[in-house]
């Protein structure tokens, strides 16, 4: 989980949306994004990598924080995924 203050969090959850709707990912620790989604809650983001592994990233609603989860084809590129999906979120990427 990334968390943020809580007075700025919906002013940053509206502009990290925007941006990543309008600049999503075309790779994701190394390997490229081939297939992308907008969640039907309008809360978050879900890219899926070309080995299959996959980075979701999703807005609390009721918490100012965004929580990201990864399924990957093991440990070691798991922990690489989280670590770019919180870059990410952080704007660091």
């Amino acid at each position: 989980d990334v968390h943020a203050e809580r007075a700025t969090y919906p002013q940053r959850k509206e502009r990290l949306m925007a941006e990543l709707r309008e600049q999503a990912p075309t790779a994701i620790a190394g390997h490229d994004v081939v297939r992308s989604l907008e969640l039907d809650t309008n809360d978050g983001f879900k890219w899926w990598t070309e080995d299959g592994s996959w980075l979701l990233v999703r807005f609390s609603g009721t918490e100012p924080l965004v929580r990201v989860y990864v399924e990957a084809t093991g440990a070691e590129r798991r922990d690489a995924m989280l670590a770019e999906g919180e870059l990410l979120v952080r704007g660091e990427s």
